[in-house]
């Protein structure tokens, strides 16, 4: 098969990839996965001050891989990593982890939750996948993507007339770019090193900058007082930051941008149903129509995107 297939805008198109099941799967788990990572936090809660418990988590998270994935280093692999390599490491960990945590935060402090919520889940992913890797978008794509935004705005309850541009709002931009942005730049890591390397060398780096923060907001290095559910928040936080990185590391290396973004925006979905079993937490009927909204937009983009790299796939095999 000529090597035309195997690189594609970044992500890699193979007989075996062109079908997307196991990508598209993969993010439907980061997905649910980012809907458990706020319970482990709000058991955390009481126990650890808020950058505490995030560098903390990012600490053990960055032992957990080092001790699970030992067989993937070693002093020769260790050597092939180059400065740049290492500066792309702790550039992706500080954007999506000192950033997008940090701005996030200032952003539930000063606007709606609502507001917050939607805009930290626009799905950009597509125009940031244009700007720098120049992907293409497919254009039978775009009105499922427009209609999702519209079942997103259901299911968080934004309202327009309380839409404004303040502090709170600029940070949950700022913060929305920071984790997108971190996301993209796994492209740029070597092709040679595996998912398990690049998984391990992010979590060691990532929480440096957070402690540092830490300190700088005079928070304790050790917490004084940790409940069971507090150990049982930080355990499960920290083998779910390393599962949900190396599935971040995957999807954006199999997908393209804009099909990532929009099958995320299932967390919102996954969200919801979580929030009534284990809160109680009943959802609106604007909400569940949202929820069928994403789901259905979902579901098409993603049969669109894989329609199109199966045609263009038999397309390049066929000239090569």
């Amino acid at each position: 098969m000529s090597r035309r297939l195997e690189i594609i805008y970044g992500y890699t198109v193979t007989k075996t990839t062109a079908n997307k099941i196991k990508p598209v799967l993969a993010t439907v788990l980061l997905a649910l996965l980012f809907v458990f990572m706020g319970v482990w936090v709000r058991m955390m809660d009481g126990s650890f001050a808020p950058w505490q418990q995030v560098y903390l988590r990012m600490f053990l998270a960055g032992l957990i891989a080092l001790v699970v994935f030992r067989r993937s280093f070693s002093v020769d692999f260790l050597r092939q990593i180059r400065g740049r390599d290492w500066a792309m490491y702790g550039l992706r960990g500080f954007l999506a982890n000192t950033i997008g945590v940090g701005f996030f935060t200032i952003a539930i402090l000063n606007a709606d939750l609502s507001t917050v919520s939607f805009v930290s889940s626009l799905p950009i992913l597509g125009i940031l996948g244009w700007v720098m890797f120049r992907e293409k978008l497919r254009l039978a794509a775009l009105p499922f993507i427009v209609i999702s935004v519209v079942g997103l705005a259901m299911l968080t309850g934004l309202r327009l007339d309380s839409l404004q541009v303040g502090w709170g709002e600029t940070a949950a931009i700022i913060g929305m770019l920071g984790f997108d942005i971190g996301y993209m730049l796994s492209r740029y890591h070597p092709k040679s090193f595996s998912n398990y390397q690049n998984t391990t060398l992010i979590l060691l780096l990532t929480w440096i900058p957070l402690f540092i923060v830490s300190m700088a907001l005079h928070e304790p290095v050790i917490p004084q007082h940790i409940s069971m559910s507090g150990w049982i928040g930080l355990g499960m936080s920290s083998v779910l930051n390393v599962v949900g990185l190396f599935l971040i590391n995957y999807v954006f290396g199999h997908l393209k941008a804009y099909v990532v973004g929009n099958l995320l925006l299932l967390e919102g979905v996954f969200a919801t149903v979580i929030g009534f079993c284990l809160y109680g937490e009943i959802p609106s009927v604007m909400a569940l129509a949202g929820a069928a909204v994403i789901l259905g937009c979902a579901y098409a983009i993603s049969a669109i995107d894989a329609r199109g790299d199966r045609l263009e796939a038999a397309q390049l095999e066929g000239v090569s």
